[in-house]
């Protein structure tokens, strides 16, 4: 796989007006599965509201928009006590060490003299979503402490928090840590925990299936490995695609802002057009190819963090596009 290795420099000034407005799924995993986190344990919202320095309807809040997003009930009520659901279970487990990582790494940061610089290294696949919100908490809650990011393959960030060049490292699960995952200090590392899948595969199928019926699939004329994404895309939804290509990538997110069609390009392709307000993405990872691609399409709406299906992507009442 390529990087490409880029630092930007983020500091107070950032306008931070539409971070709850434009949030996906990265952005509201920490705050909101936190949040969850405690309920599950406390198994009464009101305590978890005390263990959080919060108030009930804020945490009834925040569980109510992690479901929307998951499209899963997380809690049943039993005789005056919450029951996680088995989604709810799986949730749990899934993100209770990301969590506990998360909270470590805040709690280092926030031992930081003011005044003063912290390096964080990131792979390219959490640079699009969950780093620019982490970044602007940071500068919201220590405006007088400078935040550089550099965006660095897997192997280069340890490299990098050896020598003592990066303070920390965010990256895309747990599995990309690796064998480093033991050996990192305390608060050093966030991962991005990985959602239980949905199981309604069907009604998924059918969803995209009218997606693409109505929208076609807009792509690059030199996009590496278009004819085995289009293939396998085909074969996701049991039906031929409708593919428009472009040779200018300004023009097809354009027209994907436009509503004029959905895109799959190399995450790389697409780092020049981040500040863009037509960008919404979602990784895609099961294609077993040599880069990470991205979905894009028009609509400030995410379904889930990661996509071991494409099917992921459709759900429910069809407001996804």
């Amino acid at each position: 796989m390529m990087f490409i290795q880029r630092s930007f420099v983020y500091n107070a000034s950032i306008n931070d007006g539409g971070e709850r407005r434009n949030r996906d799924i990265m952005s509201i995993l920490m705050e909101d599965l936190k949040t969850f986190n405690c309920v599950y344990e406390c198994k009464s919202m009101s305590l978890a509201a005390d263990v959080l320095f919060s108030t009930q309807p804020s945490v009834s809040r925040s569980i109510k928009h992690l479901e929307e997003e998951c499209h899963n009930l997380l809690f049943q009520r039993k005789h005056h006590t919450l029951v996680p659901t088995p989604f709810g279970e799986g949730l749990y487990k899934c993100t209770r060490e990301s969590v506990k990582k998360y909270e470590e790494t805040i709690n280092y940061i926030q031992s930081w003299q003011e005044d003063t610089c912290i390096n964080i290294g990131f792979t390219i696949s959490v640079g699009t979503r969950f780093v620019p919100q982490l970044i602007r908490k940071l500068n919201r809650q220590h405006k007088n402490i400078k935040v550089i990011s550099t965006c660095l393959s897997s192997d280069e960030l340890f490299q990098s928090l050896d020598i003592g060049v990066l303070n920390i490292v965010i990256a895309e699960s747990r599995e990309s840590l690796g064998d480093h995952i033991s050996t990192l200090p305390l608060g050093s590392s966030i991962y991005i925990p990985v959602l239980p899948p949905d199981s309604d595969f069907k009604d998924s199928q059918q969803r995209m299936r009218q997606i693409f019926a109505e929208k076609p699939l807009l792509m690059l004329d030199d996009i590496p490995f278009s004819d085995q994404i289009i293939r396998k895309m085909q074969e996701k939804i049991g039906d031929k695609l409708d593919v428009v290509y472009y040779s200018n990538i300004s023009t097809l997110l354009s027209n994907v802002h436009y509503g004029q069609g959905i895109s799959f390009l190399p995450q790389m392709v697409i780092l020049d057009f981040l500040s863009t307000k037509y960008i919404t993405t979602c990784q895609i990872s099961d294609f077993e190819l040599k880069q990470e691609y991205s979905l894009y399409w028009n609509n400030n709406k995410l379904i889930t963090p990661h996509m071991s299906e494409i099917m992921d992507l459709c759900k429910n009442n069809g407001n996804v596009l």
